[in-house]
C-alpha cells in the first residue's frame, strides 16, 4: 500500500526495524505493546497513530526520521540550512549538524532527500580535504547525472568544480563552475561564492577581465550578509586585478578599506595581504620607497615560507632592482632563496631578479628571454611576465644588433598576454 507514491508509515518503520536488527517481538517489548499490533501496523492493516508512530521511532533510535510528507518538507529545510553552514565554511558546526541528518539514509525511498544529503555531504568532504571520499560520491553521480534535476545538477557541477580546484586543475574547474552558473543564473537567489570561485579560476588562468567581472558581481551581492573575512577576500582579489589593468584609484580605495577592516577584525593574515597589495600598487606606480615601506610592514603578519611571504620578498626585490640598489637586492635574495627552493615559481622569479642586475651578460638576458618569460606565460603569471618583457624592451632599445627583431618579438608576447587578459571579459 502506498500514499501519493510513498510507502505507508508501517512499511517505512518495518524497513528501519530490519536495518536495526530488531525482531517484532523485541520492538513490542520496548514499546510495551503486543506483537500483533506491530505486525498489523507494518502490513498497513492498522492505523499507526501519531503516538504509536513516535513510540516506535524512539524505540528504533530513529526519532528524527521523517515519515510523513510534512516531516519530509521540514527535513528539506534543515538540509538547506546545513548547506548554508557548509558554504560559510563553518565545518565543525556542519559536522555536528550532519549527525542529525544522516538518519535519512534509513529512508532510501526518499530519493530526493538522499540525493541532496549526498551532494551536501560531498561538499563538506571537499571542504575537509577528504578528497578520496568525495571522489567516490562524485563517481556515483557521474553515472547518474541525467537523473539530476535543476538545483541537484547545480550542486553536482559546483562540487565537481571545487574538487578540480583542490587538484589545481583550474580549466576543468572553470568548465564545471560555468555549467553551475548556467543553471543558477535563472534563479532568483544567486550564489556569490560561486562567482568568487569562478573569478579565482579565471585569475589563475590569466583571464583577468573575466575575473574582474565575476568579482564585481560577488561584491555587489555580498551586502551585509558577507561582512568580514570573505568580503576582504573579494576586495583584495579585485584590487590586485585592478592594479594589473591600470585601475589604480579603484584599487587604492579597495585596499584602504581592506586594511582598515582587517585591523578591526584582528585578522593578521588579512592585514598582511592588504599591506602586500599596497606594496604592489606603489611598485607598479614606481613609488618604490613607499612600496618597500608597506612590504616591510607586511612581513610580521605573514607565515614564514608561505606564498604571501615569498611574494613580499619578490616585490621588495623588484623595487630594489628598479632603484638600482643592487647590493641590498643581492643581500635580500641570499636571505630568501633557500626558503623558495620547494616553490618553482618563486625560484624562477628570484633567479630572474639576479639576472636583472649588472653585469647584463648575454647569459642573463637569455635566461629571462628563454626560461623566465615562457614559464611565466605558460603558467599564467602575466603580471610578472610583463615586468620582464619591459626589462627586455629597455635592454634591446640600447642595442643595435638584432634590436628590431627582438623588440618585435617582445611586442608580440605583450600583445598576446593582453589579449588573453581581456578574453571573455564581458559576462551576460
Amino acid at each position: 500500500m502506498e500514499q501519493n507514491g510513498r510507502p505507508h508509515i508501517g512499511e517505512i518503520l518495518r524497513h528501519v526495524r530490519v536495518i536495526r536488527g530488531m525482531s517484532q517481538g523485541e520492538l513490542a517489548v520496548k514499546i510495551l505493546n503486543d506483537n500483533s499490533v506491530i505486525s498489523k501496523v507494518e502490513k498497513g492493516q492498522r492505523v499507526c497513530t501519531p503516538d504509536l508512530r513516535d513510540q516506535i521511532k524512539v524505540a528504533l533510535d530513529a526519532e528524527d526520521l521523517p515519515v510523513t510528507a510534512s516531516a519530509c518538507q521540514h527535513f528539506r529545510v534543515k538540509l538547506n540550512e546545513w548547506y548554508n553552514v557548509i558554504n560559510k565554511r563553518e565545518l565543525a558546526k556542519a559536522k555536528d549538524i550532519q549527525q542529525q541528518l544522516a538518519i535519512i539514509k534509513l529512508a532510501p525511498h526518499e530519493k530526493e532527500l538522499n540525493t541532496l544529503y549526498d551532494l551536501f555531504d560531498c561538499k563538506l568532504l571537499i571542504g575537509l580535504n577528504k578528497l578520496e571520499a568525495a571522489r567516490k560520491i562524485l563517481k556515483f553521480f557521474d553515472a547518474r547525472v541525467k537523473e539530476l534535476k535543476d538545483m541537484q545538477l547545480y550542486y553536482y557541477y559546483y562540487n565537481k568544480g571545487t574538487y578540480e580546484v583542490k587538484h589545481e586543475r583550474n580549466q576543468e574547474a572553470l568548465d564545471f563552475y560555468m555549467q553551475a552558473h548556467e543553471i543558477i543564473q535563472h534563479h532568483k537567489e544567486q550564489d556569490l561564492i560561486l562567482y568568487f570561485n569562478i573569478a579565482h579560476c579565471c585569475e589563475r588562468l590569466g583571464l583577468v577581465s573575466r575575473a574582474i567581472a565575476f568579482l564585481e558581481k560577488a561584491r555587489d551581492l555580498a551586502g551585509d550578509s558577507q561582512k568580514g573575512v570573505f568580503e576582504l577576500k573579494i576586495y583584495n582579489a579585485l584590487a590586485t586585478l585592478y592594479i594589473q589593468t591600470g585601475h589604480f584609484n579603484g584599487a587604492k580605495k579597495l585596499l584602504t578599506t581592506c586594511l582598515t577592516k582587517a585591523e578591526q577584525l584582528g585578522s593578521n593574515e588579512r592585514v598582511g595581504i592588504a599591506l602586500i597589495n599596497h606594496g604592489f600598487l606603489y611598485r607598479i606606480g614606481k613609488a618604490w620607497e613607499t612600496s618597500i615601506e608597506y612590504l616591510d610592514n607586511a612581513l610580521p603578519y605573514l607565515e614564514k615560507g608561505s606564498r604571501n611571504y615569498l611574494e613580499t620578498y619578490y616585490q621588495k626585490g623588484r623595487c630594489l632592482v628598479s632603484m638600482k640598489h643592487y647590493t641590498k637586492a643581492t643581500s635580500l635574495l641570499e636571505e630568501i632563496e633557500k626558503e623558495a627552493e620547494s616553490n618553482e615559481v618563486y625560484t624562477i622569479l628570484f633567479k630572474s631578479l639576479r639576472h636583472m642586475m649588472p653585469p647584463n651578460i648575454s647569459s642573463s638576458i637569455e635566461y629571462i628571454e628563454s626560461v623566465a618569460i615562457p614559464y611565466l606565460v605558460k603558467n599564467y603569471y602575466y603580471s610578472a611576465a610583463l615586468d620582464f618583457c619591459e626589462f627586455l624592451r629597455k635592454h634591446y632599445k640600447k642595442k643595435r644588433e638584432q634590436r628590431q627583431s627582438k623588440l618585435l618579438n617582445i611586442t608580440e608576447i605583450v600583445c598576446d598576454i593582453h589579449n588573453r587578459m581581456i578574453e571573455g571579459g564581458v559576462v551576460e
